[in-house]
């Protein structure tokens, strides 16, 4: 099984750093701050080069450690679920994790089937909604089963979820950042409901049972919607 590296060289760069802040500071991103949060990213800003070559530092050095998560509850389709939100320079961390993730599991190694969607680029629930109307629409002799993993983020075992991660990437410096952010809950399972990189870890942490569902069992319109 080809493991995936050189991943370090390609994303831990000034540019790439530059181009998520841009990414978080958009407005559809600042509806989600609190006070507090703005506060800090008023403050990161005012001296943005100088935090940016401490955060490439602390990164390349693999020296960086995460700070608490901001925690509070929200209502989402009639159930209450606990959020967590992180500083500014952790969302930072956060999202670049998230895009070496991308390159990993979807661009290189396409270990998340193509019928999956939620929280990857062009594969929104209003996508998939779309597609299996289009399957429906005028088939009389349709069975359809649907289930959902009850609790899923927060019981996911953060040593099965890190021996995944081995199993695919070779980069020594991924695998370190994968370590510190999954195991970054404490108690050995559950990944924070409202991170970025929390998204992509559940595509690959059900990937196993997706590619069993499809090929073992041979369910050739199979689909699955992973939300945040």
């Amino acid at each position: 099984m080809r493991k995936i590296g050189l991943v370090k060289k390609k994303f831990l760069t000034r540019e790439r750093i530059y181009l998520i802040i841009d990414y978080l500071l958009r407005h559809e991103k600042q509806h989600k701050w609190t006070r507090g949060i703005r506060n800090e990213w008023t403050a990161f800003m005012e001296d943005v080069d100088r935090n940016v070559d401490i955060l490439l530092w602390q990164l390349s050095h693999e020296e960086y450690e995460y700070g608490d998560f901001i925690e509070f509850d929200r209502i989402e389709r009639g159930k209450l679920r606990k959020i967590f939100s992180s500083h500014p320079v952790d969302q930072i961390v956060d999202q670049l994790l998230t895009d070496c993730l991308y390159y990993v599991f979807l661009d290189k190694k396409h270990i998340v089937p193509a019928n999956c969607y939620g929280s990857i680029p062009g594969k929104g629930q209003h996508e998939m909604r779309r597609k299996i109307i289009r399957i429906v629409k005028g088939n009389k002799n349709l069975i359809a089963g649907i289930g959902d993993t009850k609790q899923y983020y927060p019981t996911m075992l953060h040593d099965l979820l890190y021996s995944m991660c081995e199993r695919h990437i070779k980069d020594k410096w991924l695998l370190w950042l994968c370590k510190i952010t999954i195991y970054r809950m404490k108690g050995g399972r559950g990944l924070a409901l409202g991170s970025p990189s929390s998204n992509i870890f559940g595509h690959l942490y059900h990937s196993e049972l997706d590619w069993l569902i499809i090929l073992g069992y041979k369910v050739r319109r199979y689909y699955r919607f992973c939300d945040n």
